[in-house]
């Protein structure tokens, strides 16, 4: 079964906006399609208005669960052909746009009549077969009891009962600590006359009521508070309600009053000077006008008064909370085992004469995944099973497929699916081709979302990533997604949260590896489309034969949820043969497939919104990729044989994300300006080619985070780089401006196959003996780090020198002086820079945000700029400064400040400054230069001899490869006197090599 409604609300309403446009309208007109959309319309709101009643009938009716499948394809065919017709409106347009003058404006007359071509009559036909489709299924409606329009929607649940106070504490496990903190918080003294808030949040069946029970029970609160008050106000919130129930706890009667001034009024006098502790349980809405109206009788109460609140939403906890919520999280295996058997055990009395139940037992817990309410709802259930065979049965069960009348898991976790917003159903439902334990990042599946057409379009100035970056933030909200414990960048969902996606998903969504483990190998999928399969390590063409039969899918996505696969080995046939039968897609992804070669029939691909090439051996993108005008994101990261990007890339004009990161492109494809709505470009390469310059960023105002420009050496005019306009990028936080095009350490990120072509990196994993250490043993990791970092050290060096002797140091003074960014930026790196001197902005004040700068393999450059009045800057690195000699005052600001240099530095590197003798203090009397410093790094200075000696901050000082440097700071011995080690008061280590004693 599947829940109707998934992918449905804001699906519609992305056609109905497409259907509002002026081009599509304008398109429409011109081919006479006027007619057939409008009928499409109104019998697709015809369909729509039926669906919230199959909702609910198709718990009990198979026969509405089949209509509504019918439907749903139905709806997903349609969308299909407005989205074809949608992008034949953008080719049109973008082919009257290259034929207008730069001046003009783009206008119909100027395309080819596309009203009698193939494509227009193919599409009228589709038209035409999905109407009568959808009629069809519409004229079912009386056959099946279906009415429009109902409200009140119930969606087969069952009538829940209210919680109560009381509890069995006996079959409580796990809480003690849980327990203790938040008695701590009830018990603790109010800092004012305020009544106390402490929410506990937590998802579905986790056990948030049965901790507030044992709360409310414990002999230590019920001393404290006067009064003891538990309400349970579940999803249907009622001011009224509320306001009764609290009045008839505290007096012990009935009441009949039913307006809420007379209630509100006599619970304002019960109150008075009585400290209480009210319990409001399963609390579903945000704090809002009804609940400020529940609050106000209950301010007359005594100081120290609380409210404990149970939510399994955050943002409800945080809107009613006066402290931080408390999370409860899912128990330890032994704790859930033990609530477990204390259920399932009860009726046998010798567990030996079952030997295997415990068994199968212990692996029924460990489906449960920590969660409460399934170990003891399977333990009830399996409580009157004996039989091991029975116990196998409960075992190999999906969730949904345990009897409704014994077991309210789903029931409990469909009620938060239930409280959704249409839109983030859909997205939830996705989710379900996640095979278990994977961790996904946020970034990566709004991407996905977005390709889907999940994403509702933004209003006013936002943006698109920005709407899907809430509804991922909403979802962890509720408890859907929950941070990794491996990685918090990362995010899981819970084994049952994982399960309920599967059951809405329905037959739309699968995973090849369910198919196989099932042992249903030869079910189709028909309707199915979006599916994801686990990589191996070589994947034949044979695996993917259950793909042939879906022709309408539109995500093909592969995994690797441990992570540990690698590359896999897939031949060219593979995407040769499937990509001209999966015509739908809209995402797709290779991402490390060992593929070198993608068919002409990507171009096809009319629908495709993100492709993923990442970690392949990809040496050149089809011609064809440039005619995927709705592709909005291309991901080729780490393809490190591709040196080209196809010539008609500025046609990708709904491109927002392009990262290339890692790939040994020469140059930027020509027209790439013409990629006005570009957020996130990775690397941009300055080419040779006046065509492939960097004046080519300047229309692209919307990128945000991270920008890598390398190639600089290439840019021969000033007059370019003021083009490139990065003053007004106010959305860029990270910038890396480097004039080599050197992509970084080829040592680093090279794979299994490049490593036998690469006699560098051969030779630094295969000979050992770098540091002149015998290869008759082998060598200890202290000798073997030595041996990389001086071989690391030795290519830096060479790359440095090997820079390009007839660059004019000149043009590239004036370059980087013209290459000022926003003064919102956050990071800045400077690599290969040959000019003379730093830019007069890099140490200005202005840029209050800068947090972290770097300044590499400038060797030009006699001096280093004014950093110390960077407000805010934390992390400094500068290396390969071959003409540096003195570092002083000029590096702590320009004199005329009186304000400490470098307030807010934390973590300063000097690395391989080979010409470096000596560093002094701004030599301003009374004054620190460096008071917050705390670690400290200098290597490969050979001849540096002296070091400023006051560091009050300073933790860590790592030194090594200063074979010349006479004095070193003093550090803080055991015999040292508290007078001598007040330069260094907070000190923890100090690691130096190669220093003379």
């Amino acid at each position: 079964m599947a829940v109707g409604e998934v992918f449905l609300s804001a699906f519609l309403q992305v056609l109905f906006d497409r259907l509002a446009s002026r081009e599509f309208i304008d398109l429409l007109r011109f081919r006479k399609f006027d007619d057939l959309l409008e009928k499409l319309k109104i019998t697709l709101l015809t369909v729509t208005a039926l669906l919230n009643d199959a909702e609910e009938k198709q718990f009990h009716s198979p026969a509405v669960e089949k209509w509504l499948h019918m439907a749903k394809d139905a709806l997903y065919d349609a969308e299909d052909i407005l989205d074809e017709l949608a992008t034949e409106t953008l080719r049109y347009k973008l082919e009257a746009e290259s034929k207008a003058g730069p001046n003009q404006v783009w206008n119909w007359n100027r395309i080819s009549s596309p009203c009698s071509t193939p494509s227009s009559r193919g599409i009228e036909s589709k038209l035409k077969k999905v109407i009568e489709k959808l009629e069809l299924i519409a004229k079912y409606k009386d056959v099946l009891g279906l009415k429009d329009n109902v409200g009140g929607r119930s969606f087969g649940f069952k009538q829940r009962l209210p919680t109560t106070s009381l509890v069995d504490e006996t079959c409580v496990y796990g809480r003690d600590h849980d327990k203790d903190l938040i008695i701590e918080q009830l018990l603790r003294d109010a800092p004012s006359s305020k009544i106390g808030v402490v929410p506990i949040v937590g998802m579905a069946g986790i056990g948030k009521t049965t901790l507030a029970q044992i709360v409310y029970n414990n002999d230590r609160v019920e001393k404290h508070f006067h009064l003891r008050i538990w309400v349970c106000v579940s999803d249907q919130f009622d001011v009224v309600r509320v306001t009764k129930t609290i009045l008839r706890s505290v007096t012990l009667k009935h009441t009949d009053l039913n307006d809420l001034n007379l209630l509100q009024v006599s619970l304002k006098e019960k109150l008075v000077g009585k400290r209480f502790l009210l319990v409001l349980d399963d609390v579903w809405n945000k704090r809002n006008n009804d609940w400020d109206l529940l609050w106000n009788p209950l301010k007359t109460a005594a100081k120290g008064s609380k409210i404990l609140v149970t939510t399994r939403n955050k943002d409800v906890a945080s809107s009613m909370g006066t402290v931080p919520a408390h999370h409860l999280r899912v128990l330890s295996f032994e704790d859930c085992w033990l609530l477990f058997r204390s259920q399932a055990f009860e009726n046998i009395t010798n567990n030996e004469v079952y030997p295997n139940l415990e068994t199968i037992g212990r692996k029924v817990v460990e489906k449960c995944e920590g969660l409460p309410l399934a170990a003891k709802r399977l333990g009830i259930l399996l409580r009157s099973r004996q039989e091991e065979n029975e116990w196998k049965d409960i075992l190999n069960r999906k969730i949904w497929d345990l009897p409704d009348d014994e077991s309210d898991i789903l029931q409990s976790l469909r009620l938060s699916y239930h409280h959704l917003p249409a839109h983030l159903k859909q997205c939830f439902a996705y989710c379900s081709i996640f095979p278990t334990e994977y961790e996904f990042d946020k970034d990566t599946l709004v991407l996905l979302w977005m390709a889907e057409g999940f994403v509702q379009q933004p209003k006013a100035k936002k943006r698109v990533e920005e709407v899907g970056g809430e509804y991922f933030r909403e979802l962890v909200s509720r408890s859907f997604f929950q941070e990794s414990i491996n990685n918090k960048s990362q995010y899981v969902m819970h084994g049952l949260i994982r399960d309920l996606s599967h059951f809405v998903s329905g037959e739309f969504c699968f995973r090849l590896g369910d198919r196989l483990k099932d042992g249903n190998q030869n079910r189709i999928f028909e309707k199915a489309r979006h599916s994801s399969y686990i990589r191996g390590r070589r994947d034949v063409l044979s695996k993917f034969e259950p793909f042939h039969g879906v022709e309408c899918l539109r995500t093909f996505l592969p995994l690797d949820p441990t992570g540990m696969i690698g590359i896999s080995y897939l031949a060219n046939k593979v995407p040769r043969d499937l990509l001209p039968k999966l015509t739908y897609l809209r995402v797709l992804s290779f991402n490390a497939c060992r593929i070198t070669q993608l068919p002409d029939s990507i171009g096809d691909l009319k629908h495709l919104r993100y492709l993923d090439l990442s970690h392949t051996a990809i040496k050149r993108l089809p011609d064809s990729t440039g005619t995927l005008c709705n592709l909005q994101t291309l991901i080729l990261l780490n393809c490190r044989s591709l040196t080209k990007l196809p010539a008609e890339m500025g046609s990708l004009t709904n491109l927002r994300h392009l990262r290339i990161s890692g790939s040994r492109l020469k140059e930027m494809p020509q027209q790439i300006c013409r990629l006005k709505n570009l957020q996130s470009l990775s690397t941009f390469v300055v080419g040779k080619d006046v065509e492939s310059g960097i004046r080519d960023l300047r229309n692209m105002l919307q990128l945000q985070g991270s920008l890598l420009i390398s190639g600089l050496k290439n840019v021969v005019s000033f007059t370019d780089a003021m083009e490139a306009n990065l003053k007004n990028k106010k959305e860029l936080d990270r910038l890396v401006l480097q004039w080599s095009t050197s992509l970084g350490d080829p040592i680093n990120n090279v794979d299994e196959e490049e490593v036998s072509h690469n006699p560098q990196v051969l030779r630094l994993q295969k000979d050992l003996s770098l540091g002149g250490y015998s290869r008759k043993r082998f060598p200890s990791f202290r000798e073997t780090m030595k041996a990389y970092e001086q071989e690391s050290t030795k290519q830096t060096l060479e790359r440095s020198y090997s820079l390009d002797d007839s660059r004019n140091e000149t043009v590239e003074t004036d370059v980087l002086e013209l290459l000022q960014p926003h003064k919102n930026m956050k990071e800045i790196i400077i690599k290969d820079f040959g000019g003379t001197k730093f830019p007069s902005w890099i140490g200005s004040p202005l840029f209050s945000n800068l947090i972290l700068v770097r300044l590499s393999n400038c060797r030009n450059c006699s001096s280093l700029p004014p950093l110390g009045q960077l407000p805010s800057l934390k992390n400094l690195t500068v290396e390969g400064m071959d003409r540096i000699k003195r570092i002083g005052i000029e590096f702590c600001g320009d004199g005329c400040s009186s304000a400490m240099p470098f307030p807010s530095l934390e973590t300063l590197k000097f690395d391989s400054m080979l010409q470096w003798e000596e560093w002094s203090s701004s030599g301003v009397e009374g004054r620190g230069d460096f008071n917050n410093l705390q670690n400290i790094e200098i290597r490969n200075c050979p001849k540096l001899t002296k070091l400023p000696h006051h560091f009050p901050g300073l933790k860590r000082m790592s030194i090594k490869g200063c074979e010349e440097l006479e004095t070193l700071p003093r550090v803080l011995t055991v015999d040292d006197s508290l007078e001598q080690g007040r330069e260094f008061p907070a000190f923890l280590s100090f690691l130096y090599w190669h220093v003379p004693t």
